[in-house]
């Protein structure tokens, strides 16, 4: 077993892949977003074809930035989610809102990149985050130049009773990608879910990390190999060994055999 774990190790080895780091950048959009409208506007792309090598990567991180623009905009206002196929990311879901305050942040905007492994964590609570506080303003959009990149909002709770303390479906992240081909269509869904405020979609990005499909053939061409040499190696354990030869019961037979022969050739 110690055997065949070993050569089956090596041939895996030899078939993994570096992931390849792939950008689309979606620009010039210039969306507004309808105020106080559910409806609000979805953008779709599709970065690479199905059955394509590009499109057949498979995703192992996925970070997404999006730029939100409007000196009348919002932040508290906006609900934001990015699909593929039937795996969902919420970006923002009206940042700020928590209990005691149902309006959320009225920060204008936002040039920000959403990855899971952010060291500002949550953008729930950006404000918190940065301030220690939930109200002091920025004065500006939140960018990534200011603050740096941030977790997803993450949560799945209606945009009308998304609190900042309820974190029990705070599950739809950016890791619902990983696994996922990188081919087909993306979405990106904005709505302004409240009154004033003009906001307007100005572009978003999609940065994958992906890998070609796992090949499955070094496998089991690894497996027959080692049945192959533990079988050889279980035949040649049945031979007599060098030490068997020299047992007083091996030496008698030898010496009976040498005594047949020598009546024979008599």
């Amino acid at each position: 077993m110690r055997l065949t774990s070993i050569i089956v190790s090596c041939l895996l080895c030899g078939a993994s892949a570096q992931a390849a780091l792939l950008t689309y950048d979606f620009v010039g959009l210039n969306r507004a977003v309808p105020d106080n409208d559910a409806a609000g506007v979805t953008d779709v792309r599709t970065p690479a074809a199905t059955g394509t090598p590009e499109g057949d990567l498979v995703i192992t991180d996925v970070n997404v930035h999006v730029t939100l623009s409007g000196w009348s905009a919002i932040n508290g206002d906006l609900y934001v989610y990015v699909q593929h196929g039937a795996a969902v990311a919420v970006l923002l879901n009206r940042v700020g809102r928590r209990a005691g305050d149902d309006c959320g942040y009225g920060d204008p905007g936002f040039d920000v990149t959403f990855d899971d492994e952010a060291v500002n964590g949550d953008i729930h609570g950006y404000r918190a985050t940065l301030f220690g506080n939930h109200d002091t303003p920025l004065g500006g959009p939140l960018t990534d130049l200011l603050c740096g990149s941030w977790a997803p909002d993450a949560r799945r709770d209606d945009p009308s009773a998304v609190t900042l303390e309820n974190i029990a479906f705070r599950d739809a992240e950016l890791s619902n990608f990983d696994g996922e081909r990188l081919g087909g269509t993306w979405s990106l869904f904005v709505a302004d879910m409240d009154t004033g405020g003009q906001v307007t979609l100005d572009e978003w990005s999609l940065t994958f990390a992906a890998i070609p499909e796992p090949i499955a053939w070094p496998i089991s061409i690894g497996v027959a190999f080692a049945a192959l040499v533990v079988d050889r190696v279980t035949r040649r354990s049945r031979l007599p060994r060098s030490s068997d030869r020299h047992s007083p019961r091996a030496q008698e037979a030898t010496i009976r055999r040498l005594k047949q022969a020598s009546k024979r050739c008599g």
